[in-house]
C-alpha cells in the first residue's frame, strides 16, 4: 500500500467502512511491523476488537489486553510487552516516510516511540 493508497483509504472511510483483517495486515506491513513478532498479531487482533468496539480502546489495560491474552492463550502483560516491542521494531527499522504520513504531529518526537494506545488509537 503506497502513500496515495493510504489517502485513497482514508479518505473512503466512514462510520460505515467495514476494515478487513487483510486491509489491517496491508497498513501494519506498509509501516513495516515484523510479522515475526508476537506483538504483529496481538496488534491486528486488537484492532479487529477495536474496530467492532471504539470503546474498548478506553479500556486497554481492564479489557482489550485480557481479551488478548485470552485469544492467544497469553497474559495481559506478555501481550502489553510484545505489542511495546513491536513498535519499538518498527520505530527502528520501519518506513519513517508511512509512519510520519499516518501519524503527522500526533506523536512526540522527543518521546521517541508512540504508546501502546496511541498507536492502537492512530491505526
Amino acid at each position: 500500500m503506497t502513500a496515495t493508497a493510504y489517502q485513497t483509504l482514508k479518505t473512503s472511510n466512514t462510520s460505515s467502512y467495514n476494515a478487513t483483517p487483510k486491509n489491517i495486515q496491508e497498513l501494519l506491513l506498509t509501516i513495516g511491523f515484523p510479522q515475526h513478532v508476537y506483538g504483529y498479531h496481538y496488534i491486528m487482533y486488537s484492532l479487529e476488537l477495536i474496530i467492532k468496539n471504539p470503546e474498548i480502546l478506553h479500556h486497554i489495560t481492564k479489557e482489550l489486553y485480557p481479551e488478548v491474552a485470552k485469544h492467544f492463550n497469553s497474559t495481559p502483560a506478555r501481550v502489553e510487552r510484545a505489542i511495546r516491542t513491536a513498535i519499538h521494531i518498527t520505530w527502528l527499522y520501519g518506513n519513517l516516510a508511512m509512519i510520519n504520513t499516518i501519524f503527522g504531529n500526533t506523536i512526540r518526537s522527543d518521546k521517541g516511540v508512540p504508546t501502546n494506545t496511541q498507536l492502537l488509537a492512530g491505526l
